[in-house]
Formats: structure tokens, sequence, C-alpha cells
């Protein structure tokens, strides 16, 4: 069980971090059998699923969980003052990966039945043509968020920063960074981390991380 739980850690990590390539988005890098699921008609409280008992506690502005009255998917790329660091907005939902499993499945409505897959151990839920990708682990039936991977320029952090920006954008808007081996810019936050991929310069990936999550299952390592 350990060992199988590590492999599949591994594989979404593969996925999530490497972003810009269209191998990442190939639902056989998972190396385990993998099943569609559909996706349900509405957001309801029925689901596929079951959540967390709890919702995070350093996820603010629950109430509304909307930034604007506009659903346009565009995005301006301006700095949000409404959002905390760990939040986005999308079709005039705001998630974060700190809410619990169904707050997040809810704030991004129907996904993409025909990419998304489920597997013992993880779901991930594909929105768009992997415009976001929702990764998350599970344990005894209970999905725990994991990585939010963000593809689509439509879409800015709190800071104003999106898919194509440089790298010296993102680092005037976040500050230096220490890069990783493949060229990322992590940054760590309360509970979470926002991972910067790059594509001939430009960001062409943005990973939220819950770093509950991931401690919890490092430690079947």
């Amino acid at each position: 069980m350990k060992k199988l739980s590590t492999i599949i850690i591994s594989s979404a990590m593969v996925l999530a971090l490497m972003g810009c390539g269209e191998t990442a988005h190939d639902p056989a890098n998972l190396e385990l059998s993998t099943t569609a699921i559909s996706s349900p008609d509405s957001t309801s409280d029925e689901g596929d699923t079951t959540s967390q008992a709890e919702s995070s506690d350093s996820s603010p502005a629950d109430e509304g969980n909307t930034a604007s009255d506009d659903n346009s998917d565009e995005d301006t790329g301006e700095v949000n003052s409404e959002l905390t660091e760990d939040q986005f907005v999308y079709k005039g939902k705001t998630v974060s990966i700190l809410d619990d499993n169904d707050r997040i499945l809810q704030n991004l409505g129907a996904f993409n039945p025909e990419l998304t897959v489920n597997a013992d151990l993880q779901s991930m839920y594909i929105y768009g043509e992997y415009e976001i990708t929702y990764n998350a682990l599970k344990e005894e039936g209970v999905e725990y968020p994991y990585i939010l991977d963000v593809e689509t320029d439509n879409i800015s952090t709190s800071r104003g920063i999106k898919v194509g920006n440089t790298k010296e954008e993102v680092t005037a808007a976040y500050g230096e960074a220490e890069e990783t081996k493949s060229g990322d810019l992590s940054y760590s936050f309360d509970g979470f981390d926002i991972i910067f991929g790059f594509e001939n310069g430009k960001v062409c990936t943005i990973n939220y991380k819950n770093i509950s999550t991931a401690s919890k299952f490092d430690e079947w390592d």
C-alpha cells in the first residue's frame, strides 16, 4: 500500500510540475490503470467523491466565493487586492488550494469528463482543454486537495502574474527565488507553495500546492 502510494504521488508531481509539454497531459503517464469519470450534471451535494471533514481555517473570503459579478473568462492580469495569495478567479468563482475538496470542485464547476481520470489513490480533474488540472490524493476514499495547475493566460495570481509573463516579471512581483533544476521558481506561503514553470523564458504553468496534503502523503515513504 505504501509503495503504491509513493508511485502515484511521484506520478502526480511529474504531471503537475512538467506542465508545459503535451506528454504531461497524457493519462498514460500515471503508469497505473485509470478510468474516466463522468462530470456531474450540476455541482450539487451528491458526487463521486468524499471531501475532507473540515475546511482549512486559513482559507479566507469564503463568503459568496465570487470575486466579481462578471463571469467572463478574461483576466486583466492586474493585482487583485480582494484575493489572498492562495486564491485565483475562474469563471467568476474564487478558487483556493486551501479549501476543502468539495468546495474546490463546486467552485471550479463542470470538469471535462473525457480527460478527467480516476485512480485508486488519486483523481485528476481536467477543466477545459487543460486550462486547469486539479489533483486530489486519496486515503480510505477521502480526497485531499493537492495541486491546482493553471495553464491558461485567462487566470492570474493575486499579484497579477499569469501564463505568458516573463521570469523577470515574476521576480518583480514575488521577489527572488532559488531556481529548481528544471528552472522553475518556487515561493512558499503559509500552508501552500506557488511554483512557476517556464518555457522559452515565459510562464507556461502555475502550480498551487497544498503543503498539508504533501506532508501527509510523504509520511508513507
